[in-house]
């Protein structure tokens, strides 16, 4: 799979990577809202994710994200 990561604060330039495919979690969040972190440098990142985790885990952010691997 081939994935562009954007640089900020413009979201126009950046890199693009070629990936393993189950390496990749899609994100079910809109282009403005992407568009909006990348602008800030990364701010609200976090919100984001967090945002993500709530609507699929019924109890809330303090569980680990699902694609996160939890550390023994």
């Amino acid at each position: 799979m081939t994935v562009f990561f954007p640089s900020a604060p413009s979201q126009f330039s950046g890199n693009i990577v070629i990936v393993k495919s189950d390496t990749v979690e899609r994100l079910n969040v809109p282009a403005s809202e992407v568009a909006r972190v990348i602008a800030t440098f990364g701010a609200g990142t976090r919100a984001l994710l967090v945002d993500r985790q709530t609507k699929h885990d019924p109890d809330g952010p303090t569980a680990p994200i699902p694609s996160q691997k939890a550390e023994a």
